[in-house]
């Protein structure tokens, strides 16, 4: 599993308004020529894992979360298996769709991710580079 650790880290000595709340993640990959290939809503690894019922429904209560200030909150990229040269992006719909869904595919090559954290207060956006690796090997992430 790829993920990206989000940290909540004013500059300056933190307000009440640092407190960031209902923040969702949109993840929007891209190939090498930096052409969009697709873009799923995020998922914050530290919460449940949605039933295959929830899985099935708009999970959206599941999409938003707060992160106060100091606290670390984990995202979710995408998923590979070791035997297998193919990753997948992935987030709570994975679930429902046995963790391969064929639009969310990502051969062996290199990607970005173009990662939006949108909230109260909040506008965010980062790009990581990434490589699913062949047939036993990792994703990584690259300079």
């Amino acid at each position: 599993m790829l993920h990206l650790r989000i940290i909540n880290a004013p500059h300056g000595i933190p307000t009440e308004k640092a407190h960031a709340h209902n923040v969702i993640a949109r993840l929007h990959f891209l190939d090498q020529q930096n052409r969009k290939l697709f873009f799923i809503d995020g998922r914050w690894g530290d919460t449940v894992q949605p039933t295959r019922l929830q899985a099935h429904q708009a999970a959206t209560e599941l999409l938003a979360i707060d992160i106060p200030v100091g606290q670390i909150r984990e995202l979710d990229i995408a998923c590979k298996f070791p035997n297998s040269d193919v990753a997948y992006g992935f987030n709570n719909d994975s679930y429902a769709r046995g963790m391969t869904p064929p639009e969310w595919r990502l051969p062996q090559g290199d990607y970005r991710v173009r990662v939006q954290l949108i909230g109260t207060l909040v506008n965010r956006e980062w790009v990581l580079p990434f490589r699913v690796g062949g047939w036993g090997e990792l994703l990584t992430v690259l300079p």
